[in-house]
C-alpha cells in the first residue's frame, strides 16, 4: 500500500535518507529538482529554497 502512495519532497534525496533510503522508497517527487529544470526566463529564481519556489505559485 504504501509504495502506491505519491511522495512530494522538496530536496527528497535528503528526505530519503530518513525512510530507508531512496532506492527502498517508491514513487517520490521532487520539487527542488523539478524547480532546476524550469528556464531561468519562465521563472527567474534567485534560490531554490522551498519558500522561493512556492512563493511563484504554480499549481
Amino acid at each position: 500500500m504504501v509504495d502506491r502512495i505519491e511522495k512530494v519532497f522538496h530536496n527528497a534525496s535528503y528526505d530519503c535518507q530518513f525512510l530507508g533510503g531512496k532506492s527502498k522508497v517508491k514513487k517520490i517527487n521532487c520539487t527542488l529538482e523539478l524547480a532546476k529544470k524550469v528556464p531561468y526566463y519562465i521563472a527567474p529564481l534567485p534560490n531554490y529554497q522551498l519558500k522561493t519556489v512556492a512563493e511563484l505559485g504554480y499549481t
